[in-house]
């Protein structure tokens, strides 16, 4: 691509689903992750750059996930974006041509961070002030590996996610399913303590609180199924 393509900033047709693909891995403004601060550094060690980062593309801004040197951190404004430039395309964006793209860019690689469902969230990027020779066929075939770990990455947060959300569902359906038969247990014990019952009665009492402690027990092994 052309310098002067490179920095022209479009939006993708798909651009309100994708926005929504990207909104539900809720990783926007998220704090460093150690997975993908070591993604950027392979990928900054792979093409001998000092720059790299991992960015997603949001409505207005690009968020940096992860990033190595001097490269930016937060948000920066979307227009103009490399970034923003590369998830246009489902190929591998690169510029290594002796010229430079902008003042403190003449070296560029991007692939597009596509979800299973193929929208482009946004892109792990190499870059350099300095002029590189052409990525070679085997450097670009990594650089989509990385990009597709960063998927996994995002898939297994998200389905931990949804984990932790269930899970927590079912201990609040316990603590309310198993409150009854606790206060039936104090209340046949504050029985048993306080007056004097014949036999009948007691053993009648007893299997009570043993028929409320088996529905206890009946809850929380239903909960490990």
């Amino acid at each position: 691509m052309a310098a002067n393509e490179i920095l022209v900033h479009l939006t993708p047709e798909n651009e309100a689903s994708r926005l929504n693909a990207l909104y539900q891995y809720e990783i926007l403004d998220t704090t460093a992750e150690a997975g993908f601060d070591n993604i950027a550094l392979l990928a900054s060690a792979l093409f001998d750059s000092p720059e790299a980062h991992i960015c997603f593309v949001d409505e207005h801004d690009v968020f940096y996930k992860a990033s190595t040197g001097t490269s930016k951190t937060g948000r920066t404004p979307r227009a103009n974006s490399l970034c923003a430039h590369s998830i246009l395309s489902t190929e591998i964006t690169t510029f290594c041509e002796r010229q430079k793209i902008s003042d403190d860019i003449a070296f560029y690689v991007a692939a597009p961070i596509i979800n299973k469902d193929g929208f482009a969230l946004g892109t792990l990027a190499v870059s350099d002030h300095k002029p590189h020779q052409e990525a070679t066929g085997q450097q670009l075939n990594m650089l989509g590996m990385l990009a597709s770990l960063i998927v996994e990455k995002l898939e297994t947060r998200l389905a931990d996610k949804k984990i932790a959300l269930t899970y927590n569902e079912r201990l609040r359906t316990l603590a309310h399913d198993i409150k009854n038969p606790v206060t039936s247990i104090s209340l046949y014990a504050q029985l048993l303590g306080s007056k004097e019952m014949n036999k009948e009665k007691v053993f009648s009492m007893a299997e009570r609180i043993d028929n409320s402690i088996k529905r206890i027990e009946e809850k929380l092994n239903n909960l490990f199924i």
